[in-house]
């Protein structure tokens, strides 16, 4: 059985990924914002991996506990810093870490979908598209912005915009991006690709936020016992 911390236990998600649990896990501790360092060493001394779905304000804290306690990390969240990243970075050469902008298995292949089209269809535009609700807080999402990431991957010399604000002509080597916000969705990400005289969207729809929890407790008992390193959604799935 493998014993959990949940980071961001009183959130969205981290109320998705207890509601799945299995006879696998174990919850022995849960964190928020307002636990102190005390609670997190104490948590982290008890557990064999964490799951954390919470803030980039709340990263520091879990950060410097993980540094004083390397445990093995699933991590799905967004708008971190540079600097939050790359200390993250460095705990993969203590620990397994697994981070993904979405833990959405169906996302992951999507990410890989795109990759291939923007490999093989290298002159067409790329538009993204991505659509949350009201109350997320960064835009465009991290999953988007992961989403361009890899289309200029594929795309060498190519650069990724965040609207058009004031100028509406699209450019060479473009990827454009483009967040909506509203009501109560989920997550909903489109790749256009717009060649001449025709077009392919890829895209995805999340329904729940149960596919994302489910993602990352499959993500949480793969990477149980793996060394050290950093680990993607597309190597639990052997993409």
């Amino acid at each position: 059985m493998i014993r959990l911390t949940l980071h961001g236990a009183s959130g969205r998600m981290g109320k998705a990924v207890e509601g799945l649990l299995d006879r696998r896990f174990e919850v022995v501790a849960r964190l928020d914002a307002d636990s102190s360092e005390a609670d997190y060493q104490e948590a982290l001394s008890a557990s064999d991996l964490v799951i954390d779905f919470s803030t980039a304000s709340a990263m520091d804290k879990l950060c410097s506990a993980l540094e004083l306690e390397p445990r093995a990390l699933v991590s799905g969240t967004t708008g971190m810093s540079d600097t939050q990243m790359r200390r993250l970075r460095a705990l993969s050469e203590r620990v397994p870490v697994l981070w993904a902008s979405n833990m959405s298995l169906g996302v992951t292949v999507l990410k890989t979908l795109v990759a291939q089209a923007s490999r093989q269809l290298a002159e067409w535009d790329l538009e993204l598209v991505e659509t949350h609700h009201r109350h997320k807080v960064d835009a465009p999402s991290g999953t988007a912005l992961t989403l361009a990431e890899v289309a200029a991957n594929e795309r060498p010399g190519s650069t990724i915009v965040c609207g058009r604000a004031g100028e509406g002509r699209r450019h060479p080597g473009q990827i454009g991006v483009q967040a909506m916000r509203g009501g109560s969705v989920v997550g909903h990400h489109e790749a256009h690709f717009f060649g001449q005289a025709e077009q392919i969207t890829i895209a995805h729809r999340a329904e729940s936020r149960d596919q994302f929890a489910s993602g990352a407790l499959r993500a949480a008992y793969w990477l149980s016992g793996r060394p050290a390193g950093w680990y993607e959604l597309e190597q639990v799935l052997g993409l």
